[in-house]
């Protein structure tokens, strides 16, 4: 059986990458002739795992390995301080991390 009643949990909406990841969501489920649960997506989250994993049903959630994410910000802060110039947008892979609430995709 597919999930047709798709929710969406995001980090702030103040942040870009979780009004993007909404957008992006939104097309996706227009493309298939669905809507968001509730109407609209829930702010305030970012793969909080305990959250997550220990809900009545398991959630789907992107990893976006904050570690990492901090870590690249405070090279980049401190290669500033030192005098080398920085510009430019530095994207870092993420991963889906599959949990119960997305039903598997179907045997061909």
């Amino acid at each position: 059986m597919r999930r047709k009643h798709i929710a969406h949990i995001t980090g702030p909406e103040s942040y870009r990458a979780a009004r993007d990841r909404v957008t992006g969501l939104t097309d996706v489920l227009t493309e298939h002739g669905l809507t968001l649960a509730g109407g609209a997506p829930l702010y305030g989250y970012d793969n909080w795992e305990i959250f997550a994993a220990d809900c009545r049903l398991p959630l789907t959630t992107v990893d976006l390995d904050l570690e990492q994410l901090a870590t690249t910000a405070a090279t980049h802060l401190f290669a500033v301080l030192d005098g080398q110039t920085r510009s430019g947008v530095i994207r870092q892979p993420c991963r889906l991390v599959v949990r119960e609430s997305t039903a598997p995709l179907p045997s061909r």
